[in-house]
């Protein structure tokens, strides 16, 4: 059976980004998630549909900077 849903831990590495960037992804509401008691879960859909949102052109280019943090553009 396919996966269903990854934590943010197994789903960081997939989209090749840290788990920081990724919890700042999903509070800036660009990955949508669930929650089962304190777990934190992404569906594969939702990263699926985040990749092909980037894809496709209406992504946002993740600047870092140490005195700024991350910012998306």
């Amino acid at each position: 059976m396919d996966r269903k849903a990854y934590s943010v831990a197994e789903a960081a590495p997939i989209l090749g980004i840290s788990k920081t960037t990724l919890y700042e992804l999903i509070d800036e509401g660009l990955i949508d998630t669930y929650s089962i008691g304190a777990k934190t879960l992404i569906t594969a859909q939702a990263l699926e549909d985040f990749v092909d949102f980037q894809y496709w052109g209406g992504g946002y280019e993740v600047v870092t900077s140490p005195n700024q943090g991350v910012r998306y553009e």
